[in-house]
């Protein structure tokens, strides 16, 4: 019985010895073999590998493939979705070794959630790569576009929008050679309960430089636009303009464009930011696929001119 529960737990033993042959999975295989045994793996199986919990096993997939933990969430709920939806007959080792890449099939499952008809039709043209990552993207925001207040639609936007913020942050974690090139200690984070309820404008992100024996706390903003509202533009500025008093710098992330429309939302961005005379605020975009890579816009090149850092609490 011993024996059959190890071969059974196969993919959960192998992480659990950091064994090398994880890493050079396909991301699909990885996940679904982890997805498989966690599914049949009960406390006291994982206990014995050794994992205290299915939390510490995600961690150690995360940290043994390279990827942040929001990611390996985000590649597991994928590979559900498509074991679902691929039918047999679609199904093929080259899906499993080689799959279409995965923001291309995260994209598919979020037009599944709003058109499972629609995502039907997309799905042998996504296995088959013959649709790319921008392409599935501009049809899944017509779907959004299409009843932009629906209740589900707002709901998406509001996950998506929540989906990008733990992307970007994990991702600058991970490394914040994008944003601060100089040789400095960086810690970037969420922001910290501790002072949530400091009274003024609070920012999603923190990031703490350490130069020499000074340490200077800059904000990170991290918004997502919806399509078609230039007006955003005025209400993004006006919050940065607030919370950039507060701090050294703040950087301002927002999602690169795929369209000449959200291209033009940001040249306008910039272009605003330069007319009003904030200099303390950078921007720069984060791609939506994995890895997340940045692309710095303007940089923060002074102070704020009203400087209210003294009423911000020391961290």
């Amino acid at each position: 019985m011993q024996v059959m529960e190890e071969k059974n737990l196969s993919f959960l033993t192998s992480l659990s010895k950091n064994q090398p042959d994880i890493e050079a999975m396909s991301w699909f295989k990885a996940a679904s073999m982890l997805s498989r045994d966690l599914q049949i793996a009960d406390s006291e199986q994982l206990m014995e590998l050794p994992f205290k919990s299915s939390a510490e096993v995600m961690a150690r997939f995360a940290a043994l493939r390279g990827i942040t933990l929001n990611t390996a969430r985000r590649q597991l709920a994928v590979t559900d979705f498509l074991q679902r939806v691929v039918s047999a007959d679609q199904f093929s080792a080259a899906l499993e070794d080689a799959p279409p890449p995965f923001n291309t099939l995260e994209t598919l499952k979020k037009i599944h959630d709003l058109d499972p008809e629609r995502s039907s039709e997309l799905l042998p043209a996504v296995l088959g790569r013959r649709i790319t990552f921008v392409e599935i993207s501009k049809q899944y925001e017509s779907l959004l576009e299409k009843d932009p207040q629906n209740p589900k639609r707002l709901a998406i936007r509001r996950e998506a929008a929540q989906d990008f913020e733990k992307q970007v942050l994990e991702a600058l974690s991970f490394s914040h050679l994008p944003l601060y090139p100089e040789k400095a200690k960086v810690k970037i984070g969420p922001l910290q309960r501790s002072i949530k309820n400091f009274a003024f404008s609070l920012p999603d992100g923190i990031a703490i430089r350490k130069i020499y024996e000074q340490t200077f706390t800059d904000a990170i903003e991290i918004r997502m636009p919806t399509a078609g509202a230039r007006h955003q533009i005025w209400q993004i500025l006006e919050r940065i303009q607030l919370v950039s008093t507060f701090f050294t710098h703040t950087w301002l992330i927002l999602p690169k464009p795929m369209t000449k429309e959200q291209e033009g939302f940001i040249a306008g961005l910039v272009s605003a930011k330069e007319t009003l005379g904030l200099p303390s605020v950078g921007i720069a975009l984060a791609s939506l696929n994995e890895p997340v890579e940045f692309e710095v816009m303007a940089r923060p090149t002074g102070l704020s001119e009203i400087d209210r850092r003294h009423l911000f609490p020391r961290l």
